[in-house]
C-alpha cells in the first residue's frame, strides 16, 4: 500500500481541495478522505460512499505526472498519517473535527 495527500490548487468552493487516500498495488484508490473548504469532509471505501466522495475509477498516476499539472500538488505520506485521519474522521464518525492542514 501507498499514501498520498493531494491538492487542487484551483478548486471552486463546491469541490474539495485536498484528498488523502490509500492506494493498493494496482494503483488504484482502496480508501479516500476528501476536504473541502467548508470544513465539510466525505471519505469512501469498499462500497461505502460519504457526501457524495467516491473512489476513483482510474488508476492513480505517478507523483511526478500529478506534479506537472500546474492545478494539483500530490506527495507520498506515511500510513500512520492516513491512518490518524482515517480514525478520526471515518472510524470515530466526528462530523464536527477539524484538521489543521500542516502542508
Amino acid at each position: 500500500m501507498k499514501y498520498y495527500k493531494a491538492k487542487w490548487l484551483t478548486a471552486k468552493e463546491e469541490y474539495p481541495f485536498r484528498m488523502v487516500f490509500e492506494v493498493g498495488s494496482d494503483n488504484f484508490e482502496n480508501r479516500k478522505i476528501e476536504f473541502y473548504e467548508s470544513g465539510k469532509y466525505g471519505y469512501s471505501y469498499a462500497d461505502v460512499e460519504f457526501n457524495n466522495t467516491r473512489l476513483g475509477v482510474y488508476p492513480i498516476p505517478p507523483i511526478e505526472e500529478v506534479n506537472e499539472n500546474p492545478e494539483f500538488e500530490m506527495i507520498e505520506i506515511k500510513k500512520n498519517e492516513f491512518e490518524f485521519l482515517w480514525n478520526l474522521l471515518v472510524k470515530n464518525n466526528a462530523p464536527n473535527a477539524t484538521v489543521e492542514d500542516n502542508s
